[in-house]
């Protein structure tokens, strides 16, 4: 095909390159721990779970 105002040769591009999808999977391999990371802080942080104290006997040998 030939462009119908200054009558150059259409080039067909193609929509993704290998460069964007070599970024693409850069960008996910640094950002995946840190959203793991996130989502693990989050559902840490949500759960309500009460901690019991510690017998005294075990927490004399703790601490001595």
């Amino acid at each position: 095909m030939i462009c119908g105002q200054c009558g150059d040769p259409l080039i067909k591009i193609p929509l993704i390159k290998r460069r964007q999808i070599i970024a693409l999977i850069a960008v996910i391999a640094f950002a995946a721990p840190l959203i793991a990371m996130t989502i693990a802080f989050i559902q840490d942080a949500s759960r309500l779970e009460l901690k019991k104290p510690l017998p005294p006997a075990i927490a004399h040998q703790i601490y001595i």
